[in-house]
């Protein structure tokens, strides 16, 4: 198995105060993935939409309704994304549908387990991420795969998956109890898609929060005490790309904020180098390639900054909500 960890250290990073007047703004983008013609984001206020790349304006809008979306991804024909049925009492989750050239949501919803993590698309099949299981979906039906497995047990408290190379890979971190903290041991399982059959289960540094595709391998980053929050990795462009929120500190509120960092790393000879953004919250950063750019969101909280791959530059910044 080709696997990868990465460990963004804090030498590699080094540490910038950030601002004390940054303007840290509400609805924050909850989710983002791009292809090869667009950018689309999950906002806070309930709506998914499409950015188009040539003019960096908003070109579509659409409500959810009450339900949130955790995670987003294109293919086979369409946006998908999962999260909460947002409804109360309701204790499921969905697997919700856009159309990529209206943007418009596509009925039915499809049900899921309590608590979807994330979605990924490959091999003909949209793939779901649960707490310990993954899904198998066909985009035709919007149901579970009608042939194979149709669940895939992975491990206890999966964080993320990517899809590639035939295979779709699974971060897992072993919790003490049900909400305790994690205590490991962390690891990267990888299953094939075909037969649903897991290959190998890699041991990884704890805690891996996100994991990525790219340049023949997996990509996974794990946390050693080292103090930073990497809440987003993408591959692409000849690079990989983490994005990380460093120098926390609270807020007025409590909430932590610090500065924003993308690295983007050589995969053939491990040499970073640093892009600084403006300030976010911990956790909220999310980084996608696709569109002829790199895309981060949240930085500043609410904002998607697009950054140009060559230069490192951010060449916009794109307010979601105001269009």
């Amino acid at each position: 198995m080709n696997a990868r960890t990465i460990l963004f250290a804090a030498a590699a990073l080094g540490v910038v105060a950030a601002p004390a007047s940054a303007k840290l703004t509400e609805d924050p983008v909850g989710a983002l993935t791009a292809d090869d013609t667009s950018v689309w984001a999950y906002l806070a206020n309930s709506e998914v939409v499409r950015i188009d790349p040539a003019t960096n304006t908003v070109a579509t809008r659409t409500a959810t309704g009450p339900a949130g979306i955790r995670d987003l991804a294109v293919g086979e024909g369409a946006v998908w994304g999962v999260g909460q049925c947002g409804l109360i009492n309701c204790r499921y989750g969905v697997l919700m549908r856009f159309d990529p050239a209206t943007g418009a949501r596509v009925r039915p919803l499809t049900r899921l387990g309590a608590n979807p993590r994330a979605v990924a698309v490959g091999a003909g099949k949209v793939w779901v991420l649960g707490a310990r299981q993954l899904l198998r979906i066909d985009p035709h039906t919007g149901r579970l795969a009608a042939t194979g497995p149709r669940a895939i047990w992975v491990g206890r408290n999966a964080q993320d998956m990517a899809f590639g190379k035939g295979q779709v890979w699974v971060t897992t971190a072993r919790r003490r109890g049900q909400a305790g903290p994690i205590v490991g041991p962390c690891r990267l399982v990888s299953i094939d898609a075909r037969s649903g059959r897991v290959v190998a289960r890699r041991r990884v540094p704890c805690v891996p929060q996100t994991v990525a595709f790219g340049f023949g391998g997996a990509w996974a980053t794990g946390e050693r005490g080292v103090p930073r929050a990497t809440s987003g990795l993408a591959t692409g462009f000849g690079r990989v790309w983490g994005v990380h929120v460093r120098h926390a500190q609270p807020g007025e509120y409590g909430e932590m904020r610090g500065t924003t960092s993308v690295t983007a790393l050589d995969p053939d000879n491990g040499a970073t180098r640093r892009i600084d953004l403006e300030p976010s919250l911990v956790g909220l950063p999310r980084i996608a390639t696709g569109a002829g750019a790199v895309w981060v969101a949240n930085s500043p909280p609410g904002a998607i900054s697009r950054i140009d791959p060559a230069t490192g530059a951010v060449v916009a910044t794109i307010d979601p909500v105001e269009g």
